[in-house]
């Protein structure tokens, strides 16, 4: 494989556990995510933090890559408190 593998959505649960898994088994691999990982990188890994809708960041980002395993999604916006009614 030429390039390094590429894991997009790695600041997930199963983006972090699939780095460390591939990290402990030796491979090198660049981290793609939007928000901060819930801890360091695993060695040999390498974070890259991008907003996965800018199309060009991701298009620089894949260009290197190898092979890219995606597991980024977009989460549903945060629930707001529900506003009393007047009356209630």
């Amino acid at each position: 494989m030429n390039g390094l593998l590429l894991i997009a959505g790695s600041s997930g649960t199963i983006g972090r556990h699939l780095a460390t898994d591939l990290a402990a088994r030796g491979i090198q691999m660049s981290l793609l995510g939007e928000g901060p990982l819930a801890s360091l990188p695993p060695t040999g890994a390498e974070f890259i933090r991008a907003d996965l809708s800018d199309a060009s960041a991701v298009g620089r980002v894949v260009a290197g890559a190898g092979a890219v395993i995606h597991l980024a999604a977009i989460g549903p916006p945060p629930v707001q408190p529900a506003t009393p009614r007047p009356g209630r």
